[in-house]
């Protein structure tokens, strides 16, 4: 660990990427907490940064130590209608 923080903008419109780091977040802190990991609430997502004009911080979620995800969602399939 050299301190340097990670963010993944996940742009895939399935968001699976979005799925996996939750799973990660659930499984590091069920090793750390000795009990099931709570898994993360996706409120705000990137399509409420490129359509609704979010600040991009409100949409960013800690994984683990130095790892952020801005989460995708089903609703940025329609990213490409709405910048038409």
């Amino acid at each position: 660990n050299e301190g340097k923080r990670t963010l993944i903008i996940d742009l895939d419109m399935q968001g699976n990427t979005s799925d996996v780091m939750n799973l990660t977040h659930m499984n590091f802190t069920n090793e750390e907490g000795g009990g099931e990991g709570e898994p993360i609430v996706y409120e705000n997502t990137v399509t409420d940064v490129l359509i609704n004009n979010l600040p991009p911080k409100e949409a960013v979620y800690k994984v683990i130590n130095n790892l952020y995800i801005l989460p995708a969602d089903m609703s940025f399939e329609m990213y490409d209608d709405w910048i038409k």
